[in-house]
């Protein structure tokens, strides 16, 4: 099977925030950093000022800044990378066969076998084709003519996938 499809700054945010939000290591180092540097701001100025009014200020507009970063501060990242980057955003084609799976690009050509394929996903809006934890081909499901082209597609994939690494 064979699918070609273009890719766009959106697609690419998109993908990285459905790791941001679904990968664990991922999720936990936001929550991390979004909770505890407030927290500790606010417990060292406390004990260095003994104003706790101050510390809780200082403590609520680090975590504004924080999540700003987070979110706003990746997407323009993320944006960045895409652009200077070849091979991430425009015309991709992928194809399924027995052996694995190839993408090629205005850039690059590759091919990965099965067994280098860690995870097949799928949403609303993408099929992810997971070659480790944080990196995946994104194919969105616009690029089918129709939900149902998309969905034999994914099982296609799935099929393949469980086959090839021994998967009931």
């Amino acid at each position: 099977m064979k699918i070609t499809y273009d890719t766009t700054k959106e697609d690419y945010w998109n993908f990285n925030k459905y790791v941001k939000y679904n990968n664990f290591r991922t999720k936990m180092t936001i929550i991390l950093a979004i909770i505890l540097v407030p927290i500790t701001i606010y417990i060292s100025l406390g004990a260095i000022t003994n104003s706790k009014i101050y510390s809780l200020v200082c403590a609520v507009i680090s975590f504004g800044i924080i999540y700003y970063i987070m979110v706003h501060g990746t997407r323009k990242r993320a944006f960045k990378f895409a652009e200077d980057e070849g091979g991430i955003l425009g015309k991709h084609t992928i194809e399924v066969s027995e052996e694995g799976i190839t993408e090629k690009t205005y850039y690059c050509s590759r091919f990965h076998i099965w067994n280098s394929v860690k995870n097949i996903e799928m949403t609303e809006e993408y099929i992810f084709i997971f070659l480790s934890e944080i990196q995946a081909y994104p194919i969105p499901k616009r690029a089918f003519k129709t939900e149902n082209e998309a969905v034999k597609f994914y099982n296609f994939l799935i099929r393949h996938f469980q086959e090839k690494n021994n998967i009931d």
